[in-house]
């Protein structure tokens, strides 16, 4: 089963600096003990006007920089512009302290900007479980935060994978029955807890077989030489009665029945 959710929260001017506000969870959801659920992030989108920012310095490359000196570049030009950070957390299982997945700095670039955070967060891996929670701070580098005319958005778009474990199936041992059967048929109860069955023809003459309460030797669902065993084999079990008749004289069968152990 596959769910699709979305969340989001916006910060204002007056959001206090390093304030946790927790955006993603899933409390209000209701996982059964055999469920797994794989939470996968989708969208993860980021509106901002920092329009009370001076307006961004930007590195000039010429192109045949190395790694380092661009690097260098671009601290350069972040330390001369206002910014903020948004750190995006993520907390196991909501409980203890908040870790750090990603820090995105934040700055004015003369408009209205939008960001995809995804790259951020290791998108499109798996990011969380049903236990687990994600929240969002801003860090203020000193040039402080937001103004009236500021605000930034986020978004985020989750998708939720539910499986459900697979159980084993349990059942009890074997129980033997061994049943005198002629030419006048004969029932082997039903069982609602029916796991299994097994039915061993130890006469000398063949049987017939049939479920329900009715069997003749020309009217049956399958016949069983003598010596010769029939095993259910389906998954869906026949639960209801089975009945038995024998071509001619008289002779055991053997019948073993397990049941299912809730």
């Amino acid at each position: 089963m596959t769910i699709t959710r979305t969340f989001g929260t916006k910060f204002i001017p007056s959001y206090v600096a390093g304030t946790i506000i927790e955006v993603i969870h899933f409390r209000d959801m209701t996982f059964v003990s055999n469920e797994m659920a794989a939470i996968y992030l989708d969208t993860a989108n980021a509106s901002m006007d920092l329009g009370s920012f001076n307006i961004a310095k930007f590195p000039e490359f010429e192109g045949d920089e190395s790694g380092t000196e661009k690097v260098l570049l671009l601290n350069k030009s972040e330390s001369q512009s206002n910014k903020i950070g948004l750190k995006i957390l993520k907390r196991k299982n909501n409980t203890g302290t908040w870790d750090e997945c990603a820090e995105i700095i934040l700055v004015n670039r003369g408009r209205k900007d939008y960001l995809d955070l995804r790259s951020y967060t290791g998108y499109p891996t798996r990011i969380m479980e049903k236990n687990d929670a994600v929240a969002l701070q801003l860090v203020d580098y000193g040039d402080g935060l937001l103004w009236d005319t500021d605000f930034i958005s986020i978004d985020f778009g989750c998708t939720v994978e539910i499986t459900k474990k697979e159980i084993p199936k349990i059942r009890n041992a074997l129980v033997p029955s061994i049943l005198v059967v002629s030419t006048s048929a004969l029932t082997f109860a039903a069982n609602a807890n029916r796991a299994s069955l097994t039915i061993y023809n130890a006469g000398t003459t063949p049987i017939f077989i049939r479920e329900g309460t009715t069997v003749s030797v020309s009217n049956y669902n399958f016949p069983l030489p003598a010596g010769m065993i029939w095993e259910s084999q389906s998954d869906y079990n026949y639960l209801g009665t089975i009945s038995l008749i024998r071509q001619d004289g008289i002779g055991n069968v053997i019948i073993s029945e397990s049941t299912i152990i809730p």
